[in-house]
């Protein structure tokens, strides 16, 4: 049995990757907010392939200094070399995703400076109404409809086409990706009017779809 045990260890450290954890200290000296009260809020730091059923850990605990240098500090831990760091891009869920770090030489990730920008995507909300035929549920054909609109997202600050980062001295530069979609946030109901005798009438259902782009970047060390 006591033989047993190396063994036992050596199968759980290879399925499990907890085992394998690399700590990484993320500095940035310098972030350009739009608003930093604002901005500073949803800054967070967030590894896919990892935590609850892989989707995901999200690192918040972090040290922010406004008047001093660096400006934030942040230890993540990466659990597998599948394991990627996405840090925030703008307030619409955009974001920068750096890959090899799990194998990377260095312990600590330093970026000079970090630009936060606008959005400046497209939201689109398409809606279904169904219309039934009074006492019925007949549909309307006459008065059902669909529609849809497109509004632009919050745009103060452009994002370029192309982010630079300087991430330990180094030069990294890679294309932004303005057509990745967010997947739709559906809304479902049911109404009517009633007429002054209290008899229901102009039911309906509705169906509502609201999607929008997110601004994506992704950024390989080892090129």
């Amino acid at each position: 049995m006591t033989r047993l045990i190396p063994i036992l260890t050596l199968l759980i450290c290879t399925s499990n990757c907890w085992c394998q954890t690399k700590k990484l200290v993320v500095r940035i000296d310098t972030i350009d907010f739009i608003d930093k009260y604002e901005d500073f809020l949803d800054f967070k730091l967030f590894v896919t392939n990892q935590g609850f059923v892989n989707i995901g850990e999200e690192f918040d605990s972090a040290e922010f200094h406004f008047k001093k240098f660096p400006q934030y500090q942040n230890t993540i831990y990466l659990r597998s070399d599948s394991s990627q760091l996405q840090i925030p891009l703008d307030r619409n869920e955009g974001y920068i995703e750096i890959f090899d770090l799990f194998r990377a030489d260095f312990d600590t990730l330093q970026i000079d400076l970090y630009r936060l920008y606008s959005s400046c995507n497209f939201d689109t909300v398409k809606t279904f109404t169904t219309y039934y035929k009074d006492d019925t549920l007949e549909v309307d054909t006459t008065r059902s409809n669909f529609n849809s609109a497109i509004h632009q997202l919050e745009c103060i600050r452009q994002p370029p086409d192309t982010i630079q980062l300087s991430i330990n001295d180094r030069l990294y530069y890679a294309p932004v990706n303005f057509k990745a979609e967010k997947g739709g946030i559906i809304t479902t109901g049911n109404g009517s009017r009633r007429t002054i005798f209290g008899k229901e009438k102009d039911r309906f259902h509705y169906n509502q779809t609201n999607s929008y782009g997110i601004n994506t970047v992704k950024l390989n060390l080892k090129e």
